[in-house]
């Protein structure tokens, strides 16, 4: 995993907030953004789920895609 080097005033900004209860983007420091997960968005797949935290274009955005294939197969 690369390391990741914070200037000093990013680290101040970082820990101001947290003993202030405070994140950037408004919520307070037990806030959780809100989730929503929808299944079947990809009709091409045998499985698939899309999950959103947050809202307006501030969080994140995960999809996923499974397809599968069943065979037989017998040693020898």
């Amino acid at each position: 995993m690369a390391s990741l080097i914070l200037s000093p005033a990013e680290q101040d900004y970082i820990t101001q907030g947290v003993e202030r209860g405070l994140r950037a983007d408004g919520r307070g420091g037990l806030d959780r953004r809100e989730v929503t997960l929808r299944t079947n968005m990809i009709s091409q797949a045998n499985g698939s789920a899309r999950c959103r935290t947050g809202y307006l274009g501030v969080g994140t955005d995960v999809l996923v895609g499974i397809k599968a294939e069943v065979n037989s197969w017998t040693a020898g």
